[in-house]
C-alpha cells in the first residue's frame, strides 16, 4: 500500500472488505485514520498505532471514541485538510454505511455498559488453561484430551466470544452506548475491562450477565468479581440479576422454537401439535449440594420454559423441562437429565423433539457438542428425531432485549428486571 492518506481508495476499500467476513482489523501506521474510521463505521473492530502523537490523538478522538460519532457538519471544523470528503463519501456510499455514519443522541460521558459472558478457548492450545480457569485446579491429560475433541468436533474454538463481541457492537448501536465485554474464563477478565474502563473516564457501569436465570452458584463469581474491580476502581456498578421475565426473551424462544416446529408437521396455532412431536427446553444442572432452598434458580428456569410454551399455545403432553451438563452419570445434580427425558418420550411413541436451551442465549460447546451431537446421537438410538431451537446469539431479538435494559436503566426506571 503507498504512503499518504488512503482517502481516495476508501470506495475501492469498503468494497473489498465488504466481501470479506472478518470482525477486527489492524490499520497499523494508522495515519489520518480515514481506513481505520471506515472500518468503525462498517461495524468492525479496529485497531491502529502510529508513533507521531498527532495522529495517536485524532485516532483516539474519531475512532476509539465510542460515545460519539462525527457527522458532515464538524468535518470541516474537526478534521485536517487531507480528511476532506471522506465523511461526505461515506453518507454517500449506499444506506448501509449512511445509517451507521450517523451520529448518535449525545450519552453521559461515563456511561457505559458491560456484558459479562463465561468464555471459551480461541484456539484448541488454550483448552488447558481454560479448563483450570473453570475448574480451580491443574486438568489432568484425560480431561485435556477429551475436551479438546469436543471443541475439535464444533471447529476447533468456542464461537460465543465472537458472538459476545458483535452483541456488544449492535447493543451499543441500539442503545447509543458504548458497551464492552468480559469474560469469566477468558481474556479479557473482569478485572481488565473494569481497569480499561476507568482509565476511560467511565464512572458508572451496567453489567450484564449472558445469561437470563440467576444462580448463586452461576452467577454469583461474575457479581462478585465485578464489584469487586468496580470498587476498587472507583466505579458505580449496577449489576443486572437476572432478565428472565423480559418479554422479548420469551418472544425470541417461541420465535426459534416455532421455525422448526412448523416444518414439522404442526398445525396453525400449535395448539394442536401432533402427540409424535415433543418439545424439551433445557437448562444447564448444578449440583444440589450447591443449590440453596432460596436459590431462585430452578424457579425462574421453570417460569421461562412456561411462558415460552404459553405463548407457542403449547399444552402441557406436549413439552417437558430437562436440565443439561451434569458431572458423570448426573447423580446430586439438578434433574431430569434430558437423557431421561427422551428414554420417556420413546417409550411414549414420540418421533420427533425439538429442544430449545432456554439457559444458553450464546451457541456455546453445550450447545453445539452436548445437544447438536451427543443429545442427538443418543436420540437417534431411540428412534426419535432431535432437532434444535436456534440461539439467540447476537440476532436482533437479542438485542433489542438487552437493549430494553439499558434504556430503563438511563431512564431512571428499572424495576424489578433489574
Amino acid at each position: 500500500m503507498p504512503l499518504g492518506s488512503k482517502h481516495r481508495l476508501l470506495p475501492w476499500t469498503h468494497d473489498v472488505l465488504s466481501d470479506l467476513e472478518f470482525e477486527t482489523a489492524a490499520d497499523p501506521f494508522v495515519g489520518s485514520g480515514c481506513v481505520a474510521y471506515l472500518l468503525k463505521v462498517m461495524g468492525k473492530r479496529a485497531i491502529g498505532s502510529d508513533f507521531l502523537n498527532v495522529t495517536v490523538v485524532l485516532a483516539s478522538a474519531t475512532i476509539a471514541n465510542g460515545c460519539h460519532r462525527l457527522d458532515g457538519r464538524v468535518e470541516e471544523r474537526v478534521l485536517p485538510r487531507r480528511h476532506s470528503g471522506i465523511i461526505a463519501w461515506l453518507m454517500r456510499h449506499g444506506p448501509e454505511i449512511a445509517r451507521a455514519q450517523v451520529a448518535h443522541p449525545t450519552c453521559e460521558a461515563d456511561q457505559t455498559v458491560l456484558l459479562l459472558a463465561h468464555g471459551g478457548p480461541a484456539l484448541l492450545d488454550d483448552i488447558a488453561g481454560f479448563l483450570r480457569s473453570v475448574t480451580g485446579r491443574v486438568p489432568s491429560a484425560e480431561a485435556i484430551e477429551r475436551v479438546t475433541e469436543h471443541y475439535r468436533r464444533i471447529g476447533g474454538k468456542s464461537p460465543a466470544p465472537g458472538l459476545a463481541e458483535s452483541l456488544a457492537r449492535k447493543l451499543s448501536a441500539a442503545s447509543s452506548l458504548p458497551v464492552s465485554v468480559a469474560f469469566l474464563h477468558s481474556r479479557p477478565a473482569i478485572e481488565e475491562v473494569v481497569s480499561a474502563l476507568a482509565r476511560g473516564g467511565f464512572r458508572r457501569v451496567l453489567a450484564i450477565c449472558l445469561a437470563p436465570q440467576f444462580s448463586e452458584v452461576g452467577i454469583g463469581p461474575y457479581q462478585a468479581r465485578a464489584e469487586a474491580a468496580c470498587a476498587r476502581a472507583e466505579i458505580e456498578l449496577r449489576f443486572v440479576h437476572e432478565w428472565y421475565g423480559e418479554p422479548g426473551l420469551c418472544a425470541a424462544l417461541a420465535d426459534s422454537v416455532a421455525d422448526v416446529l412448523w416444518p414439522m408437521g404442526t398445525t396453525t396455532g400449535l395448539a394442536g401439535a401432533q402427540s409424535s412431536c415433543h418439545v424439551v427446553f433445557t437448562a444447564h444442572s448444578l449440583p444440589l449440594d450447591r443449590v440453596s432452598e432460596s436459590d431462585p434458580y430452578q424457579a425462574q428456569v421453570w417460569t421461562t420454559a412456561h411462558r415460552v410454551a404459553r405463548r407457542l399455545g403449547l399444552p402441557p403432553a406436549v413439552w417437558s423441562l430437562a436440565y443439561q451438563g451434569a458431572a458423570v452419570n448426573g447423580d446430586g445434580w439438578l434433574g431430569p437429565s434430558a437423557e431421561s427425558i427422551l428414554a420417556v418420550l420413546a417409550e411414549q411413541g414420540t418421533s420427533r423433539v425439538v429442544v430449545c436451551p432456554i439457559g444458553f442465549v450464546l451457541d456455546q460447546v453445550e450447545t453445539l457438542y452436548d445437544l447438536d451431537i451427543v443429545l442427538r446421537e443418543h436420540a437417534c438410538k431411540l428412534g426419535i428425531e432431535l432437532v434444535r431451537a436456534r440461539a439467540l446469539n447476537d440476532g436482533p431479538h437479542m438485542v433489542e432485549t438487552l437493549a430494553g435494559l439499558v434504556r430503563r436503566w438511563l431512564g431512571g426506571t428499572e424495576g424489578e428486571a433489574i
